[in-house]
């Protein structure tokens, strides 16, 4: 029990001390902060990638294309258990050139280009089933009705927002002139087909490779213009709310395998391995370099309780001459480095929360106070840093804190047990 006496004893009478609880509770809030950005981040960045794809997607690793589709998708709707919708979607390669439309000095209308032609992905969809597996009608611009407004053999478009900008158009353009390679079924010619669109909508999901590539058309009309017949590249599969996709996705790969279709099965997940993998070891690499600043304050530590240490060789010669042993010495200075972390990391840790449920009104405040705006509405769609409060983030970092200055304390407690009585006490004689 005089150990915990001790130590807090010792620690009380240094103010160097307090400058060691402030360095590790710094620490401590910037951990949480960043720790919980990054998870805002991803859960928004997440958002946005599933809301743009089905929980499943079903395909031909052959690019042939699925033939016999609708009964296809029959087959997953009644024989799969948890399978809310599907719709077929086409999906290829094109280029595509942007027109608009002017009077010129006679007051006739003409159309010319209006920039460069830009290579991006076609992707046909059914406008009556896409609006059911997906969000993508929510990030819809100029459309009223969403995806239904891409009636089959209007020839209408939907274009991502980026789209508009690589190539060089700064509104709607009048029309869309995409062609697209299509191989011959008998040869390997290349040939090219071209077909007009007009341009009725845009959206603007967020994804960056999403909303500068993808023009978004009819399903009867993407099939006409790669010439895929009654064909289509996919299924796009939305599982039931509380349903595994995991078991759903199995049901449907052995249905697969029973009914002699080659195809797989694989969650948007694996579609976007890459973007999640890197969100990831974004989040790790930046709580390793922030978890430095608490490492950087341990060495403050070590220094500070070394020198109590060499401060207090007298009353360690007493205790050890009244019976204390070298383990109770060594534990005075152990517990010294235990208060130092856990006051810091509490201290921390409410900060930090308080920071992160506040982060929106601080945010506000400092840009009122300095006149600008983190975000411009110009260049991101996003008003608030976002930041996701999860407490067992908060409770790792604080127990991390308290191990790592545990750790830091063990160097001057060992030299503190090392001390002989008769040293200590003849010590300055």
């Amino acid at each position: 029990m005089y150990t915990l006496h001790l130590a807090y004893r010792y620690l009380k009478s240094r103010m160097v001390v307090f400058l060691a609880v402030g360095g590790v509770a710094i620490g401590v809030i910037v951990l949480i902060v960043v720790m919980s950005v990054m998870d805002g981040f991803g859960a928004g960045i997440r958002e946005r990638l599933r809301g743009t794809s089905a929980d499943l997607l079903l395909e031909d690793p052959t690019n042939v294309g699925i033939e016999g589709y609708e009964s296809l998708i029959d087959a997953i709707s009644t024989q799969v258990e948890g399978v809310e919708a599907c719709a077929p979607y086409v999906e290829r390669a094109a280029m595509i050139t942007s027109f608009v439309q002017e009077r010129d000095e006679n007051g006739a209308v003409r159309r010319r280009p209006s920039g460069r032609a830009v290579v991006g992905t076609v992707k046909g969809i059914d406008p009556a089933r896409a609006g059911q597996v997906g969000d993508l009608d929510t990030y819809l611009q100029y459309s009223s009705t969403g995806t239904r407004d891409l009636e089959p053999g209007r020839f209408r478009a939907l274009l991502g927002w980026e789209v508009l900008y690589n190539n060089g158009a700064y509104g709607l353009p009048a029309e869309l002139v995409i062609t697209a390679p299509v191989y011959g079924e008998i040869s390997s010619e290349k040939k090219v087909y071209t077909y007009r669109f007009r341009p009725i909508g845009r959206f603007q999901s967020g994804q960056p490779d999403y909303d500068k590539s993808y023009i978004l058309v009819a399903l009867k009309d993407a099939q006409d213009l790669m010439l895929m017949g009654d064909t289509v590249s996919g299924i796009e599969i939305k599982v039931a709310q509380g349903q595994p996709v995991d078991r759903v996705q199995a049901h449907i790969q052995s249905l697969l395998g029973t009914l002699g279709r080659d195809f797989t099965v694989k969650r948007w997940e694996e579609k976007r391995e890459e973007v999640l993998d890197a969100l990831a070891l974004e989040k790790v690499l930046s709580g390793l370099i922030i978890f430095l600043v608490i490492v950087v304050a341990s060495f403050g530590l070590i220094t500070i309780l070394d020198m109590t240490v060499a401060n207090k060789k007298h009353e360690i010669g007493i205790l050890s001459a009244l019976g204390a042993t070298r383990r109770g010495v060594v534990a005075i200075f152990l517990m010294a480095g235990v208060f130092i972390g856990a006051i810091g990391g509490a201290i921390g840790g409410v900060l930090g929360a308080l920071i992160v449920r506040n982060l929106p009104a601080i945010q506000v405040f400092f840009e009122t106070l300095f006149g600008f705006h983190i975000f411009p509405d110009s260049t991101y769609n996003i008003r608030f840093i976002p930041a996701q409060w999860n407490p067992n983030t908060c409770w790792a970092v604080v127990l991390a804190t308290v191990v790592v200055c545990t750790l830091a304390s063990v160097i001057p407690a060992l030299h503190a047990g090392r001390y002989r009585p008769v040293d200590c006490l003849t010590a300055g004689r």
